[in-house]
Order: structure tokens, then sequence, then C-alpha cells
């Protein structure tokens, strides 16, 4: 992380690495040609991207300038090291950096460099600051261990990226022509991407049997129409191969922004071909998905609001109806009696002839 100068106005690719040599242009280019600005170096034994998300708030240096964020830089600390035209410090108590001098601070908490700098920026203005670490570890150790406690949890499964929050009560299941469902492990790797028109999640996972010990690669396309988002299905594709195989739905499967598509059917995505009779099909428990959020928000169900319940509801109500209908016309129906005897009057008689 380097803050100074024009920040990089591109989308940063987490896999993308940066050379030595490519640094050593970008950084050329923030000190500038005329001068030697001071330069701060924070220095961090383990510094992985996860550091940065946990430590957001605290990265956020006002008056710093733009900030380039660059992924897998190779030699980071030895390109400052090798600074020819400065002074290298490393001082623990630093409160001022002077012209042509480069301090290098080793760091324990990122909490402290917003202190520290706040400190070195009354007496220089022109600071250049950067933030580097020596190795991450975390970003594969910690990674291969959640990999494989999520491995063994077959109830949930739960991806959680920057883009796109994906549930299914279980592992999703796959199978080939007429063989049986099996279940997948947990994926290996996980990435999201979008842009204005287009949600992708990329997910690779292990082989699915010793017969096919070749990982496979399931990428979830979702459209961006009218206010809405459309699964489109899931791009399948083997690691080995160049074919694409394109899984879909046989529902149309569609939710409004801010809301999350939920479905307690199975989700079954399929492809078949007809001529060469192969069959390929993925599916899904409990399905439920939602864009830009870390927690589901609204549910937009797929079995929608004419549910079976609703239907049964509606029709014992309808025979209820009916039977309280005929009951009122049976009591409507009913004459009551409309001459009666005056006990002051003659009596009504009836002869025998009429």
């Amino acid at each position: 992380m380097l803050w100074s100068g024009t920040s990089s106005s591109s989308l940063i690719n987490p896999l993308h690495k940066t050379s030595r040599p490519e640094f050593e242009g970008i950084l050329a280019e923030r000190l500038g040609k005329g001068g030697q600005p001071p330069i701060i170096v924070f220095v961090k034994d383990n510094f992985c991207v996860e550091d940065i998300k946990y430590h957001q708030q605290s990265l956020q240096l006002n008056n710093a300038g733009s900030l380039t964020y660059l992924t897998s830089v190779e030699s980071a600390l030895s390109v400052f090291e090798n600074l020819s035209s400065y002074n290298i410090t490393t001082e623990d108590n630093l409160e001022s950096v002077a012209e042509g001098q480069l301090a290098l601070i080793q760091l324990n908490d990122l909490n402290a460099i917003p202190e520290i700098y706040n400190i070195v920026r009354e007496s220089s203005p022109n600071l250049v600051v950067a933030l580097t670490g020596k190795s991450c570890s975390y970003g594969t150790l910690e990674r291969i261990k959640r990999a494989s406690d999520n491995s063994n949890n077959t109830t949930n499964f739960i991806v959680n990226t920057e883009d796109i929050l994906f549930y299914a009560q279980k592992n999703p299941m796959i199978k080939f022509n007429k063989e049986d469902y099996v279940q997948l492990d947990y994926p290996t790797y996980i990435i999201s991407q979008k842009d204005n028109k287009h949600y992708n999640l990329t997910m690779v996972f292990k082989g699915v049997s010793p017969n096919n010990p070749q990982k496979i690669s399931l990428k979830a396309q979702f459209n961006i129409t009218n206010g809405y988002f459309r699964f489109l299905g899931f791009q399948y594709e083997p690691n080995g191969n160049n074919i694409k195989y394109y899984l879909k739905s046989t529902s149309d499967i569609y939710f409004p922004f801010n809301f999350s598509y939920h479905c307690s059917k199975e989700s079954i995505f399929s492809y078949k071909n007809k001529e060469t009779k192969e069959e390929i099909a993925l599916k899904l428990v409990n399905l439920q998905v939602q864009m830009d959020v870390k927690k589901f928000g609204d549910v937009y169900d797929c079995i929608g609001f004419m549910s079976i319940p609703i239907w049964t509801g509606i029709f014992v109500t309808s025979i209820l109806a009916i039977i309280m209908i005929w009951g009122l016309t049976m009591i409507m129906d009913i004459r009551t009696m409309d001459r009666f005897d005056d006990p002051k009057g003659k009596t009504i008689t009836i002869s025998a002839q009429e």
C-alpha cells in the first residue's frame, strides 16, 4: 500500500502479481523526478489481504494523498532498501523525517500507523508512506484450515465474498449420465467478479471420485436486467479440458435488487446433449443467494404467492362457504303459518265437503 501521488484508477485484480521492475517504475513515478521527498516504510512480518479488510478504518490516513494498492509485489522491501539516493534509518521513536531520508519502521499492530503518521506529518508535509510485509502466511495456512473445517460440514454450504453471498443447506451434488449424485467437498478456491451487467462466482472443487481425480470448476453466472438479477445457471469446466458445459435450470430464476432469492425445493441445473447422450446435473438444496451484502435481506421465494398451503386453504374455505350458503338458503325457504283463530270471534269451521 502506497500513499502519495496519483492513485491507480483501474480495478485491482487480487490474483495479479506485480514484478519487481513494475514496482520500481511505479515507485519512481510516485516519488517524482524533481526531489527526494521523505519516506516512511511500515514493515510487518506477516501482511496479507485479510489484514487490510480487518483494519480498513485504521488504514484510512487523512491528508496522506491518494492510495495505491498493489498485490503480490515481488521483493517490495528490497526495492526500498536499494534506493541509493536515500539515507536509510531504522529508528523506533521517530518524530520527523528529512528530505532524502527513508525510515523503516517494524510493526506488529497496524492500528499504530495513524498515530506515527500524524506525528511525522507535522514536520514533513511532503511525506510518502508505504506499507508492506515480508511474507503472507495467513493466506495459505488459514485458508487451508478454513477449507478443511468446511469440508467436514455437510449441513451448510456458505460462500461469502465481497460481491455475492451464496448459501445451500448441503454442499453441491453432481452426477454424470446415469450415475448417482456425488456430494462435492468445500471449494478449494473461490473468487467473485462483477461489472455493470454481470456477476460471476467461480468455485473450484476437488475431483468427485478416484476415477475422476481432476479438479472441476463451477461458475455461477448472474445477469442484470431491468432492476432484476437473473440467475443464468452454472458454467461447468473440468480441469485440464478446454470444453465448457452450461448447466441451466428448468425454471426461470430471477429476483429484484436488494432481495435475496430463496428456494426450499431442490434446484436442479442440467446439461444434456441429445446426439452424444451426455448428461450432467447439479443439485442444490434450499438455495439462497443475494448480491453485495454480508447478511441476507428480504426473501423473494421461488414458490410464489399462490403456494400449495394457500390453495388448500382456498379449497377448504370454498367448501365451508358452499355449505353455509346452502344452509342459509334452506332456512330462508321455511314458510310459517299466516292464519290464526281469533279467540273473541267466531271459530273457523271447515266443513267436511271443503
